[in-house]
C-alpha cells in the first residue's frame, strides 16, 4: 500500500507492505506541492486533472504494478477543522444538523458544495460538550478518488492530518496519561494539540517567551490548555518536579526549536520525539533521520488504521 500525506505544501509518500503483522517500508520520497495546485480553486473541475498530472503521475511512475491500495492524509489547505460547543442534551444526529446550520451561516451558498464529517469529543474540564467538525469540498474527495483510480490505485481511506496525529497519540499513549500535548513547529511559533485521556480536547498556536507559553487562536477547552501549560511551566521552573503531562514532538525541529521543549535531562522523562520509522521494518531503503522529529508522522497515523 502507499501512504500519502499532503501537508505544509509538501507531498510525502511511502510504500509499505503488510507482511505477517509487520510493516515493511520499501519506498520513501517527497516533493514540493506544485504552485499550480496551491493556487487552484478547490471547486474547480480541473482539480482532478491537475492532481493526475502534478501529483499522482509523479508518484505512480515509481511503481511497476497498479492496483495498489492508497491511504491519504490532507492538511487544512484541503480539510477545514473546527471544534464547536454543543448542547449536551442533543443526540449525535442532532449535533450534525446543528453543525450543518453553523456552516451554512458562515459560508452561505458555498456550503452546498461541501461534505461534513464530525465526532463527539470528551466533555471538557469546563464541563462543556464539544464536537469536532471536519469539512471539505465534495470536489476534493471526488477528484482525489478519480485521479487515483485513473492510475490504477485503489482509494481506501482519506482523512485530515489532524485525525492522523490523533491516531498516533492514541497508539503511543500506552500508559494512558491523562494530559497529552502534541507539538509541531510552525515558523517561530508552534501548533499545539491537547488531548484529554487520548481524546482531542483543544487546538492552539503556542508562543514561547522565556518561561511562559501564550496560547492563541484557541479552539476547544481553554481551561484544559491552561492546566497542561501550568504543569509544564512548573516543571521548567523546578527541575525536580514531574508534570502530570506527556509531550510528543512531531514535525522537523531546528536545534533552537528543540531546546525550547527539551531543556534538561528531567524534561526527557516526559518529552518524546515521535520516530515513525522505528515502528516499521525498513529494508534496502534510506530512512530519514528522526532524531529531531519527522514530518512522516501522518503516515504513521495512516498505518495505524491497518493495525
Amino acid at each position: 500500500m502507499i501512504l500519502i500525506s499532503v501537508r505544509n505544501n509538501t507531498v510525502r509518500y511511502i510504500q509499505v507492505e503488510d507482511s505477517q503483522q509487520r510493516f515493511i517500508v520499501s519506498k520513501i520520497d517527497s516533493f514540493k506541492l506544485p504552485a499550480t495546485l496551491k493556487s487552484l480553486d478547490l471547486r474547480s473541475p480541473d482539480l482532478k486533472f491537475m492532481l493526475q498530472e502534478h501529483l499522482f503521475q509523479r508518484i505512480f511512475r515509481e511503481f511497476s504494478s497498479s492496483k495498489i491500495e492508497v491511504l491519504l492524509s490532507l492538511d487544512d489547505m484541503w480539510i477545514d477543522n473546527h471544534i464547536y460547543e454543543v448542547d449536551s442534551n442533543l443526540e449525535l444526529e442532532e449535533k450534525g444538523i446543528f453543525l450543518n446550520w453553523v456552516h451554512r451561516q458562515r459560508e452561505g451558498d458555498l456550503w452546498h458544495d461541501k461534505m461534513l464529517f464530525y465526532q463527539n469529543l470528551t466533555t471538557g474540564e469546563d464541563q462543556k460538550d464539544r464536537i469536532l467538525s471536519c469539512a471539505t469540498y465534495k470536489n476534493v474527495v471526488d477528484s482525489f478518488k478519480e485521479a487515483l483510480e485513473n492510475f490504477g490505485g485503489i482509494p481506501v481511506w482519506l482523512e485530515s492530518s489532524l485525525s492522523s496525529l490523533s491516531n498516533v497519540v492514541s497508539f503511543l499513549n500506552t500508559g494512558k496519561t491523562a494530559k497529552i500535548l502534541l507539538v509541531e513547529p510552525s515558523g517561530k511559533k508552534f501548533n499545539g494539540y491537547f488531548y484529554n485521556n487520548s481524546e482531542l480536547s483543544s487546538i492552539a498556536i503556542l508562543n514561547i517567551t522565556g518561561q511562559e507559553i501564550v496560547p492563541t487562536n484557541v479552539k476547544g477547552d481553554l481551561e484544559f490548555i491552561n492546566q497542561c501549560l501550568q504543569d509544564l511551566m512548573s516543571c521548567w521552573k523546578d527541575i525536580n518536579s514531574t508534570p502530570e503531562l506527556r509531550i510528543f514532538l512531531a514535525g522537523e525541529y531546528t536545534d533552537t526549536q528543540l531546546q525550547r521543549w527539551i531543556r534538561d535531562n528531567n524534561t526527557m522523562n516526559f518529552v518524546t520525539i515521535i520516530s515513525p520509522f522505528s515502528e516499521m521494518a525498513c529494508e534496502d531503503v534510506e530512512v530519514p533521520d528522526c532524531s529531531q522529529g519527522s514530518w512522516f508522522v501522518d503516515h504513521f497515523g495512516l498505518m495505524i488504521r491497518r493495525i
